[in-house]
């Protein structure tokens, strides 16, 4: 009789931990949960705002009582809140920008001038550029094919087509000797 004492002492030890653990696993499930939805609302609330960041910027641009404080493209940051999240709206004018993978030799060179560069050294950007996205091997007066990024250390070489991310724009500034940074 000593003997099934001891065991049904065991038995209810066992039967404890086992609850312990279910009722454990069900607390956790249950924060994850609470976790899963409080992060869904935050990012709905988060959507919301930038949602009506965009329709408020549509809504001053096109405003037709044309108030002085009416919001312009010219990329000036306009801050306000709504359901006290900050918003911040910048509204640039897309048409003003430049294709340089069609854009023509003038009008690459006037941009290059117009943004600090002497002629010299848009004249070289420029060949850069050109040499950069056209199909040959053909050099330009002051630009650069794979000769002359092999000559200057450097692992890459033209691409020999189009302009792919904004890294590739960056890359050819150090084969012709310039420092876009500073100017």
């Amino acid at each position: 009789m000593r003997k099934q004492h001891g065991v049904a002492l065991v038995l209810v030890l066992w039967v404890s931990v086992l609850l312990t653990v279910v009722a454990s696993s069900f607390i956790v499930e249950r924060r994850t949960e609470a976790i899963i939805v409080r992060n869904s609302a935050s990012l709905a609330r988060a959507e919301g705002a930038a949602d009506a960041g965009v329709y408020r910027g549509i809504y001053e641009m096109y405003r037709s009582d044309n108030p002085p404080e009416r919001w312009k493209r010219d990329g000036s940051v306009q801050e306000w809140s709504f359901d006290s999240i900050p918003v911040r709206v910048e509204l640039r004018d897309e048409s003003a920008k430049i294709d340089i993978n069609t854009a023509s030799e003038p009008l690459l060179r006037g941009l290059l001038t117009s943004s600090g560069l002497n002629d010299a050294d848009a004249a070289k950007l420029l060949d850069a550029i050109l040499d950069w996205r056209d199909p040959d091997a053909l050099k330009r007066p002051n630009g650069a094919e794979e000769p002359d990024y092999r000559d200057a250390g450097l692992t890459y070489k033209p691409a020999n087509s189009a302009f792919q991310a904004i890294d590739d724009a960056e890359q050819f500034a150090d084969v012709v000797d310039l420092d876009l940074e500073s100017g």
